[in-house]
């Protein structure tokens, strides 16, 4: 088989699997249908997959004229993969399964930030108790999300606002050696963003930009159904967009962040748990910051829309959902007057649907994402290289 001929096998798997994913249920011909391919050839590809254990027959159609069709969904079983979010004062894991079903989780909770090799160390110990011995075959890899800036080509971190040893820190190659395992590294809202993406509210549109609420404010980008990165893999640094505030100019992180919303409420040290008791007592100082935020958020998500053209603004991160729909309410208010006059589409603000651990679940999913995604996008990329004449070339993540 021929470089391009195999190339484009895989864009085709990968998009047999993932409408799978998307829409459970379906049937051969109805998977042909949809993206175009003959009968036969999506028949061979479906009997690869069944193969290899990531999709199985669900059974016949209820009945009704003629032969039912046989009904097709991913398997569970069919893959493993561990999600990592190093966060400032705060380390989580999860061990998900090929449908996104959390099947262990442990939490570090740090009262500082913690050193390099303070972190490698925990989360080693994490990804040692995650691992599933039992299924080693069909373990995918892990993945870790944390905060930047990252160069994700090299795998390195550098933080120096936690401390100035963090600066260059090679801890993507450093866990891989650790574990001696497939590691993959990425910021934290692009994480989340691929999460929702495979699991949750971004199923459902191939345009997105989703808005990471935690310690800080990050974003991911979704654009015709794949993740964009920006020349230098740093896209969607929703949280460094600058806006005029008390008369100064600031990142929107100065006012719509976990840090921000939790400053000075008497409830507990840690953040989340901090902005989750003082939304349930009705907190005024609290409430007052969140008006705050929705009012900067309905302006910046406005002009984000206005440039992008999305399907969507998805809100999620480490908040609770009650939290979150509060959000959502007065982002709605606050926007309407600004959005220009007749314009027919607005991406729709939406809920995220992974909750508040979004960034270990999207983490878990990089492994995933790299395997059953990547292809088609390295398809795409590899096809408009030979568009414009030459052979095409390869790109490698």
């Amino acid at each position: 088989m021929s470089i391009n001929a195999a190339k484009t096998k895989d864009y085709n798997r990968s998009r047999v699997l993932n409408l799978i994913r998307k829409v459970s249920k379906l049937s051969r011909n109805e998977i042909a249908e949809e993206i175009g391919l003959s009968a036969p050839a999506v028949g061979n590809l479906v009997a690869e997959l069944i193969r290899d254990g990531l999709v199985r027959e669900v059974g016949r159609r209820s009945p009704q004229r003629g032969q039912p069709p046989i009904e097709l969904e991913l398997c569970a079983d069919g893959a493993y993969a561990i999600g990592l979010f190093l966060e400032r004062n705060m380390i989580e894991g999860v061990l998900v399964n090929l449908v996104g079903e959390v099947l262990g989780q442990r939490q570090i909770l740090l009262d500082h930030a913690p050193s390099p090799s303070e972190a490698l160390e925990h989360l080693k110990k994490l990804v040692q108790e995650l691992y599933p011995q039992q299924h080693a075959s069909r373990f995918r890899g892990v993945g870790l999300a944390t905060f930047g800036p990252l160069d994700i080509e090299t795998g390195t971190i550098s933080a120096p606002q936690l401390s100035k040893n963090w600066v260059g820190i090679p801890l993507r190659d450093q866990l891989a050696e650790a574990t001696n395992l497939t590691v993959y590294l990425d910021n934290d809202a692009t994480a989340a963003a691929i999460g929702e993406y495979w699991y949750g509210a971004g199923r459902h549109y191939p345009n997105f930009l989703y808005i990471h609420i935690c310690e800080g404010l990050g974003g991911g980008l979704f654009l015709n159904g794949h993740v964009y990165r920006g020349s230098s893999l740093n896209a969607a640094e929703f949280g460094h967009m600058l806006l005029p505030h008390q008369g100064e100019m600031h990142y929107l992180e100065d006012i719509v962040s976990l840090e921000a919303f939790a400053e000075g409420l008497p409830y507990n040290k840690n953040s989340v748990l901090a902005v989750q008791q003082g939304f349930e007592q009705k907190d005024a100082k609290l409430f007052s910051r969140l008006d705050t935020a929705a009012s900067a958020l309905a302006t910046t998500i406005v002009s984000v829309d206005h440039l992008l053209d999305l399907d969507a603004i998805i809100l999620g991160g480490q908040v609770s959902q009650g939290v979150l729909r509060y959000l959502q309410n007065e982002i709605l208010r606050h926007s309407e007057p600004f959005y220009m006059r007749g314009k027919r589409h607005r991406g729709q603000i939406v809920l995220g649907q992974t909750d508040e651990h979004s960034a270990a679940l999207g983490a878990a999913t990089l492994p995933l994402y790299d395997a059953f995604v990547e292809p088609a996008r390295l398809h795409l990329e590899s096809s408009y290289s030979s568009s414009q004449g030459g052979e095409p070339e390869l790109v490698v993540k």
